[in-house]
C-alpha cells in the first residue's frame, strides 16, 4: 500500500515550512535561548516554591518555560515544532494531550521524563546535544473535555519544568486555554496565503505526475480554508479517479473545517437532505444538540403564533425523545443508536425550523452557555450530595445518594435543624446585635460539625431547600449576607484549629510510641 502523502511530504527542514515566518523565528529563538537562560540551574522552580514560581511564570517579563502554538488545523503547527526541535538537536517526546485529559493520566505519562537522568543533566557540560529533551503537547485544548485537573496539572508541570515544553492547540479562546496562556509564550499561527499554498502544492502535483487545472487547485485550497493536510489528502484520494470539476471539489470540502455555529447553521438550510443535516451532529456529538436546545425558541420568534406553537411542540417532543436515546447510549455504550439520536436532537428539529424561517446565519446562534451552566451546576450538586451522604453515613445516618437527595435534603429537615438559629437573624435589626450573632454562629458551627456538614454542603442544602414554591423566602427567611460571610470565616477558623490539633496529637502519639526491641543475636553453635 502506498504511503500517505501527508507523511511522505511532511516538512523535514525549515526551508520546507509554509508561511508564518515570524512565528517560526520566534519558536527557534525561544528554543535556542533555553540552554543559555537556564544554564547552571539545578533545582528550577522547586527551590522557590510553587507559588513564587507561578508568579514568575505568569510575569510577562520573565522567561517562559513553555510556548503555546495556536491556529486552525492543518496549517503546519505540529510540523513546525517537530522540525525546529529536530534541527536544534533536541530529543523529541511527543504526546497528544487530548488522550491524557485528566490530572492523574497526565502525571503518569510525564513522570518518566521528570525522573529521567537526561533531564537532571540537561545543562551539564558533558551532555550530548542530541540528548536534550523537549516535550511537545499536541491538542491541549482537548484536555478540558475530560476529567478535572488536566490543565492545572499541565500548568504545574510547566512551572516546575527544566525542559522546554511546546503546547499546541486549535482553539485558544477556550477559558482553560486562556489560563494556560498566562504561563506560556503565545505563538499564533495563521492560514497561509492561498497563492503561496497553490505554488507549493503545484510542486507536489508535478512530482506525482498529476494533471490538475491551476484554477481548480486554487478552488481546492480556498474550499479547505488553507488546511494543507486536507488539501494533500484530497489530492491523494483523487489521484486515481481522473479529473475533477469545480462542483466535485466544492461538495468534497470537509465539514470539520467549519466552526460549530457554521455547521449548525448549514443544518437549517431549506432543501438539504436529512442525511446532510445529520452531519452537523457528528461534528461534535456532545455539543451540537445543546446548540439546537439553546437556540430553537429564539429562532421560532419570527414564525406566526399558530405555526409557532405547533413547531415548539414538535421540536421539544423530538428533543425529549432524543434525551431518552442519549441516556440509552450512555448506559449501554450502544453507539449504533447514534444516527437515531442525531435525527431526534439535530436533523429533525433543524428541518422543521429551517422550513419555517427564512434561513439561519451563524451569527444568529449563541453558544449554549445557559444549558452548560445548568448541567455544570447539576453535576456539582450530584457530586456534593454523594459526599454529604458519605459523611452522614459515618455519623450513623445510613442512606445512599438517592435517599440523601430525596429524604434528607429534599425534606429540608436537616437544613432547618442546622439553620434554626440563623433564621432568627433574618428579622429586621437582629443582625446588628453582635453578641447574638456570635453566639448563634458558634452554635450553628457546632451543629454542622456534629452532623458532618461542611460550609460548602450548607450551600447545597440551601439550594435544595429554596427550590420550588418556597424559593425567594416563602419557605424560610434567607440569612443576611453579612451573617453568612461571618459563618464562613468562623467555620474556616474552627477547621484550621481542628487540623492543627490533629497534627499535634499525631506527633505526640508518635513520640510516645513503643519502639520495637532489636532481636537478640544468639551465638552460633560450634
Amino acid at each position: 500500500m502506498d504511503a500517505l502523502w501527508t507523511d511522505k511530504y511532511r516538512p523535514q527542514h525549515r526551508s520546507e515550512l509554509i508561511a508564518n515566518e515570524s512565528a517560526i523565528s520566534t519558536l527557534y529563538r525561544w528554543l535556542e535561548s533555553w540552554v543559555e537562560k537556564y544554564k547552571g540551574e539545578t533545582q528550577g522552580a522547586e527551590s522557590q516554591g510553587i507559588r513564587d514560581a507561578k508568579k514568575k511564570a505568569k510575569s510577562s517579563e520573565g522567561f517562559k518555560r513553555a510556548v503555546l502554538i495556536s491556529g486552525p488545523p492543518g496549517i503546519g503547527k505540529t510540523s513546525t515544532a517537530l522540525v525546529a526541535a529536530k534541527e536544534l538537536g533536541f530529543s523529541i517526546h511527543e504526546m497528544n494531550a487530548s488522550d491524557v485529559r485528566s490530572k492523574g493520566s497526565l502525571e503518569e505519562h510525564v513522570k518518566h521524563l521528570r525522573d529521567n537522568q537526561t533531564i537532571s543533566h540537561f545543562f551539564g557540560a558533558r551532555q550530548a546535544k542530541t540528548s536534550r529533551p523537549v516535550l511537545i503537547m499536541d491538542e491541549v485544548d482537548g484536555m478540558s473535555q475530560g476529567d478535572r485537573g488536566g490543565v492545572q496539572e499541565l500548568i504545574s508541570i510547566i512551572v516546575e519544568s527544566r525542559i522546554p515544553i511546546i503546547c499546541i492547540c486549535n482553539d485558544d479562546e477556550k477559558q482553560s486555554i486562556k489560563t494556560l496562556t498566562q504561563y506560556c509564550l503565545p505563538i499564533p499561527f495563521f492560514q497561509p496565503d492561498p497563492d503561496d499554498l497553490v505554488r507549493r502544492i503545484s510542486l507536489l502535483v508535478q512530482k506525482e505526475g498529476l494533471t490538475v487545472d491551476p484554477t481548480l487547485l486554487r478552488v481546492l485550497v480556498e474550499e479547505n480554508r488553507g488546511d494543507i493536510r486536507q488539501v494533500v489528502h484530497s489530492l491523494q484520494t483523487w489521484s486515481g479517479e481522473g479529473a475533477k470539476s469545480r462542483d466535485d471539489i466544492h461538495n468534497a470540502a470537509k465539514l470539520p473545517n467549519l466552526s460549530m455555529a457554521e455547521s449548525v447553521a448549514q443544518a437549517f438550510e431549506r432543501g438539504r437532505p436529512i442525511t446532510d443535516r445529520r452531519e452537523a451532529y457528528f461534528k461534535d456529538t456532545g455539543m451540537t444538540p445543546f446548540y439546537l436546545y439553546d437556540n430553537y425558541l429564539t429562532l421560532l420568534r419570527e414564525v406566526r403564533p399558530g405555526p409557532q406553537q405547533f413547531l415548539m411542540g414538535v421540536v421539544s417532543e423530538s428533543m425529549s425523545f432524543g434525551e431518552i436515546l442519549g441516556d440509552a447510549i450512555g448506559s449501554t455504550q450502544n453507539y449504533s443508536i447514534a444516527p437515531h439520536h442525531a435525527v431526534a436532537t439535530v436533523a429533525g428539529p433543524a428541518m422543521a425550523i429551517g422550513n419555517a424561517v427564512r434561513g439561519v446565519r451563524p451569527d444568529q446562534l449563541t453558544f449554549p452557555y445557559e444549558v452548560l451552566g445548568k448541567i455544570s451546576k447539576t453535576n456539582k450538586q450530584v457530586r456534593l450530595t454523594g459526599e454529604i451522604a458519605s459523611r452522614l453515613s459515618a455519623k450513623g445516618v445510613m442512606c445512599d445518594r438517592e435517599a440523601c437527595a430525596t429524604d434528607v435534603l429534599g425534606s429540608g429537615a436537616l437544613y432547618e435543624r442546622i439553620n434554626a438559629g440563623l433564621s432568627t437573624l433574618a428579622t429586621p435589626g437582629a443582625a446588628k446585635d453582635k453578641e447574638l450573632v456570635a453566639r448563634i454562629v458558634d452554635e450553628t458551627i457546632d451543629r454542622m460539625v456534629e452532623a458532618g456538614i461542611s460550609r460548602e454542603d450548607m450551600d447545597v442544602l440551601a439550594d435544595r431547600y429554596f427550590v420550588g414554591p418556597g424559593k425567594g423566602g416563602t419557605k424560610a427567611a434567607k440569612v443576611p449576607g453579612a451573617v453568612s460571610a461571618r459563618l464562613t470565616r468562623e467555620y474556616n477558623k474552627r477547621m484550621a484549629e481542628y487540623s492543627a490539633l490533629s497534627k499535634a496529637k499525631a506527633k505526640k502519639v508518635k513520640a510516645f510510641a513503643v519502639k520495637p526491641e532489636k532481636p537478640v543475636k544468639r551465638p552460633k553453635k560450634k
